[in-house]
């Protein structure tokens, strides 16, 4: 009896190279662009419930070590292994799919993000999600090409910040001058100097 659950991925992946998933979040310190496990979340979960496939996590490795930055600051660093069981609800068929995700973080997050990083690379891979849909217009131009930078004088101001205190009040002094457009690669950065250990 031929199993329903590679029908659906099918039917999974043409609804998924419609309307991709763009690379519109930023790395500003690091200056790539990339997207979000949120992105993944708003743009998968309605076209998985509409071909009746449920995801169905399952960590079989996980490996957490300490580690220390340059600046002396403790990093937690974590690795797991998770199988993801793609079930289709029509017949029950299954195919499983495993996969690794690392994170580092200075607090209690790191297994968090580990787990948002594989699940969000797996998917990427068995579904073949673009990073620009079918239905979008072949003129136009992509959030990768459009996204502001934030200004030089900025980063060798931040880069400079020995403590979150003073890197807050860089941000806050630039905040005056940026766009808000602008402002998403500020918090960006920020978020990025918190997550290498900087207090």
């Amino acid at each position: 009896m031929e199993k329903k659950i590679y029908k659906a991925i099918l039917d999974t992946m043409s609804d998924l190279v419609k309307v991709g998933i763009s690379k519109d979040r930023r790395n500003a310190q690091q200056g790539y662009n990339f997207r979000g496990i949120d992105d993944m979340y708003n743009v998968v979960s309605p076209i998985l419930v509409k071909n009746k496939i449920v995801i169905l996590p399952e960590v079989i490795e996980w490996k957490q070590t300490e580690r220390t930055t340059k600046s002396g600051n403790g990093l937690i660093y974590t690795a797991i292994k998770v199988s993801y069981h793609l079930v289709c609800t029509e017949d029950n068929s299954e195919h499983i799919i495993t996969t690794y995700g690392e994170a580092m973080d200075s607090a209690d997050k790191s297994t968090n993000k580990a787990m948002s990083a594989a699940y969000k690379y797996a998917f990427i891979q068995v579904f073949c999600i673009p990073t620009k849909g079918e239905d979008n217009d072949a003129d136009s131009t992509t959030a990768e090409e459009s996204l502001p930078q934030l200004p030089k004088e900025f980063y060798h101001e931040a880069d400079q910040a020995k403590s979150l205190i003073e890197l807050q009040a860089v941000c806050v002094e630039w905040k005056k001058h940026l766009s808000q457009a602008q402002l998403s690669a500020l918090r960006d950065y920020y978020h990025k100097r918190e997550q290498e250990g900087l207090k």
